[in-house]
């Protein structure tokens, strides 16, 4: 089917979830409050069976339409059977890596029982083989059309690891979604993810008047030591500590 705008680069998106009409719609809302212009497009492929099985038709489709990117939704379906074994895990890169991309982003659910576990799911290899993994948290209010992502780099083969990034998405029935770069220690469900120096800033951010130290303690979580420490380290940044 035809592309639609939103990349500098020519992307397949292989949705083993949803249905295309979705994915457009969203694609569409996001590239308008994005004002995106100029841009080649996204090609949608929608999967039955597991990567390694089709990789062969996505290595044909690839050469065919010049593609330089690939989405996979989601992992565990793009595996087929027991994902979160070492031998999926590892036929499932085998066959990325077989396709000859310039890139690729794989979008992994870990289970709510494992959200504190540094693995994306299941077998180390799901953490060895990738090149950069980055872990993702959404904060959205009941009834809010405002939702807000953060994002931490938890791994880079090929240079440091970037500074956790945070965004706010608005939605507007029938309108484009605007998007706009935020702290992720402005938003309170995200604080447990950042440094001890975010935390201090964050809370004092939030803070009316000025706070105390045992307050400050209390509010972040940190202890005396530390956090005597890292406000001595922001020096004048906190002038509401008394």
């Amino acid at each position: 089917s035809a592309p639609i705008s939103i990349s500098s680069d020519t992307v397949l998106y292989l949705d083993f979830e949803e249905e295309e009409a979705s994915l457009r719609y969203r694609l569409a809302m996001l590239a308008g409050g994005a004002e995106a212009n100029k841009r080649p497009g996204v090609y949608y492929k929608r999967a039955e069976t597991s990567v390694p099985h089709m990789a062969d038709a996505l290595a044909r489709q690839i050469a065919h339409e010049g593609i330089t990117g690939l989405i996979v939704d989601s992992a565990g379906l793009a595996c087929g059977t027991e994902p979160e074994t070492a031998d999926s895990a590892n036929a499932y890169f085998r066959a990325l890596r077989g396709l000859r991309l310039g890139w690729s982003l794989t979008i992994a659910h870990q289970p709510k029982a494992k959200e504190k576990d540094p693995l994306p799911f299941g077998s180390q290899f799901w953490y060895s083989n990738p090149r950069s993994i980055w872990r993702t948290q959404l904060s959205r209010a009941e009834g809010e059309s405002q939702l807000s992502i953060g994002l931490w780099h938890k791994k880079a083969n090929n240079g440091a690891l970037h500074d956790p990034l945070g965004f706010a998405l608005h939605f507007y029935p029938g309108q484009a979604t605007s998007i706009d770069m935020i702290k992720p220690r402005s938003v309170a469900d995200f604080r447990a993810h950042v440094s001890a120096r975010e935390k201090v800033l964050g809370a004092l951010e939030d803070a009316v008047g000025a706070l105390s130290y045992g307050e400050l303690a209390e509010v972040t979580g940190i202890d005396a030591h530390s956090l005597r420490s890292t406000v001595s380290r922001l020096g004048d940044r906190v002038e509401k500590v008394g």
